[in-house]
């Protein structure tokens, strides 16, 4: 906000001092307070649930993938190495690389 031009700050909530609130152990408790308002952490909570341990590992590449195939990469790379007459997938090569 500014007055006349000038900066001038103004306190939107008061949480308390920082060192009473370590000596407390406050912290943690507030930042899950707050955490109810922010749509952002309410999302990443229902996400932790919906994944298991075969999920972390395949869910990164399955997801690279639908992007890859959305933005339509693999067709583009394919059309600059398809007549070159490789031995083995090129477009398939470049997919690992760019994953890795």
């Amino acid at each position: 906000m500014r007055v006349k031009g000038k900066p001038r700050q103004k306190v939107v909530a008061y949480l308390g001092r920082l060192d009473e609130l370590r000596e407390e152990g406050a912290i943690d408790a507030l930042v899950e307070g707050l955490a109810q308002y922010a749509q952002q952490a309410r999302v990443m909570d229902v996400a932790r649930d919906l994944f298991v341990h075969a999920a972390k590992e395949y869910g990164p590449v399955l997801v690279f993938k639908r992007l890859w195939e959305e933005l339509g990469l693999g067709k583009l790379l394919a059309r600059y190495v398809g007549a070159r007459g490789y031995e083995f997938d090129v477009v398939a090569a470049i997919f690992a690389m760019v994953l890795n």
